[in-house]
């Protein structure tokens, strides 16, 4: 597992491979980041268009990375508020990693609790 004091954007960029093709719910992951103003409409409609779920998270994954770091704390933010949701159980042979664990292991800053809900704009 990754130290919990990197940049959100390395620690995206070292779980991506563990991520790709095991994130959940990933219409509630893309509208998350719509109301976070990470991806504007156009973008969601894109990642919407896309038929095989391993691409459309390669898709969110690299687009959340290019942006930048506030766009991977957002994302992460949202994998830790929703992640009954959009990970996956820990699978009891061990042989995948724990994204539940994972997400746990983030330093999150401290900050108001209607930033997240309510989204930057609201």
């Amino acid at each position: 597992m990754a130290s919990s004091h990197q940049s959100a954007r390395q620690y995206v960029r070292n779980a991506r491979n563990n991520l790709v093709g095991r994130l959940q719910n990933l219409p509630l992951i893309v509208e998350k980041l719509h109301q976070q103003n990470v991806f504007n409409g156009n973008e969601v409609s894109e990642i919407e268009a896309e038929t095989e779920k391993y691409n459309k998270t390669r898709k969110i994954l690299d687009w959340v990375l290019n942006k930048g770091e506030e766009a991977c704390y957002k994302f992460l933010k949202i994998l830790d508020r929703e992640r009954k949701l959009v990970l996956p159980k820990p699978d009891s042979s061990g042989l995948t990693p724990d994204l539940q664990t994972w997400i746990c292991l983030f330093s999150f800053r401290d900050e108001p609790e209607d930033d997240y809900t309510q989204g930057k704009n609201a």
